[in-house]
C-alpha cells in the first residue's frame, strides 16, 4: 500500500517541507517583515525618517551632531560612535528635536538608541499648529544596548511634523545616551477614524464666542532676529551674541532659546498669552515644570538658574517680539551670578 502510493506521499511531503522551510527561513532572515524605507507608504500608513534635526547641544559637528540622528539607522553596532547624536555634556539633561517632510496623524515613534540606553524621560510630538503633545514619560533605567524605544501613539487628533526627545543623563551615572535615528509612523492625508462618507464640519467665518482673544503673531520681520547675553559671577564672566534663535510654543508657555557663538545659550520661558508691553517678575527657573516667566543660562554643561529678576517684552510694528531679561542666581557655594539678555525681532510662530 505504501509503495503503491509512494509518489503521492512523496509529493505531499515535499510540498509540506517546502512550506515549513520558507516559513522557518523567513523568520530567521526577517523575510516576513518588509524593509522600511524613507517615506515608504503601506496603504495610508507612512513610515519616515527625520530630514532635519536640532539639539540643546552637540558633542561635535559633523561627528555626534544632531544631524546624525536624521535618516535611517547607520550605526551598525552599540558604542560611542560619531554616526549618532551625542550631547556636549555627558551627565546633563538635554533635548533632541527631529523634523519630518510629510505631516501625518501619528501612530508610532521608534527611537534607535546606540549608546547607554535608555535615559529618555520625555517624548513630545510637534504638530502643524505649533503645539507640543507629550506621548511618553519615564524614569531613566539601565537597558541592554542597542535598543529601540517603541512608543505607541493613541487617538491623535493632529498632524505631526516633528518629535522632541528629552534625555536625563544625570541619574544613572552612565554617560551619553546616543540616538542614531528616529522613525515617525502615521496616517497620511486622512485618519482611519474618519469615514469617507462622513461630512467635514464647516469652518466658521469667525471664532467661537469662548475662543481666546489673543493669537500668536505671524510675521515676516524686515529685520533678522538678534540677541546679546552678558553674564558675570562665580568665576564666570563673558558676553554672547548671535542670531541663532529657536522658538517652541507649548500649551502653557513659550520657550525661546538663544544660542551664542561660543556654545553658551539662554533659555527664556514666556507666558503663552503674551500681551503687548509685558512686564513680569521671574519665577525660580527649573528645567522641568517651568512656570513662566523664567530664565536660565547654560555654560560648560552647567545650568545657571535665575532665582529672581524681571522680564520686559513688547511687540514691534511687524508683530515681532523684542525685550530684555535680567536675573540673579546663586550656586550652592553661595556665590552670586547675574545675567542680562536683550533680544530683537523674534518671530513667535512662522
Amino acid at each position: 500500500m505504501l509503495k503503491k502510493n509512494f509518489p503521492f506521499y512523496f509529493i505531499l511531503f515535499v510540498l509540506v517541507l517546502a512550506t515549513l522551510s520558507c516559513s522557518f527561513f523567513n523568520k530567521i532572515l526577517g523575510g516576513d517583515k518588509p524593509e522600511k524605507s524613507e517615506g515608504a507608504v503601506m496603504g495610508n500608513i507612512i513610515s519616515q525618517w527625520a530630514s532635519n534635526a536640532s539639539a540643546s547641544s552637540e558633542y561635535g559637528n559633523p561627528d555626534w551632531a544632531a544631524q546624525q540622528a536624521t535618516g535611517a539607522p547607520d550605526t551598525l553596532e552599540c558604542g560611542d560612535t560619531p554616526t549618532a547624536w551625542a550631547s556636549e555634556g555627558n551627565f546633563t539633561t538635554e533635548w533632541l528635536e527631529l523634523r519630518y517632510d510629510t505631516p501625518v496623524t501619528p501612530t508610532e515613534i521608534n527611537i534607535y538608541e546606540s549608546h547607554t540606553p535608555t535615559q529618555v524621560v520625555r517624548v513630545e510630538i510637534f504638530d502643524t499648529q505649533g503645539s507640543y503633545h507629550e506621548v511618553y514619560s519615564a524614569q531613566p533605567k539601565m537597558t541592554d544596548c542597542p535598543y529601540i524605544l517603541s512608543i505607541s501613539v493613541q487617538e491623535a487628533d493632529y498632524q505631526a511634523t516633528g518629535v522632541k526627545i528629552t534625555i536625563d543623563q544625570s541619574q544613572l551615572n552612565l554617560p551619553w545616551n546616543e540616538i542614531d535615528a528616529v522613525e515617525l509612523v502615521g496616517y497620511g492625508d486622512a485618519s482611519p477614524a474618519l469615514a469617507q462618507d462622513e461630512e467635514l464640519e464647516e469652518v466658521p467665518d469667525s471664532p467661537p464666542v469662548d475662543a481666546p482673544d489673543f493669537e500668536l503673531p505671524i510675521a515676516n520681520p524686515e529685520q533678522d532676529p538678534s540677541f546679546s547675553i552678558s553674564y558675570s559671577g562665580c568665576n564666570e564672566e563673558g558676553r554672547e551674541e548671535g542670531i541663532d534663535v529657536e522658538v517652541s510654543v507649548h500649551d502653557d508657555r513659550i520657550d525661546i532659546r538663544l544660542r551664542g557663538i561660543h556654545k553658551k545659550y539662554a533659555l527664556l520661558t514666556l507666558p503663552r498669552n503674551l500681551e503687548d508691553n509685558y512686564r513680569g517678575d521671574l519665577t525660580p527657573f527649573k528645567l522641568e515644570g517651568r512656570v513662566p516667566p523664567s530664565a536660565g543660562l547654560y555654560i560648560r554643561s552647567v545650568w545657571w538658574y535665575g532665582e529672581k529678576g524681571t522680564m520686559l517684552t513688547h511687540y514691534n510694528a511687524d508683530d515681532t517680539l523684542s525685550g530684555s531679561v535680567d536675573f540673579e542666581g546663586t550656586r550652592k557655594s553661595g556665590c552670586a551670578f547675574n545675567m542680562h539678555t536683550e533680544f530683537e525681532h523674534i518671530v513667535l510662530r512662522e
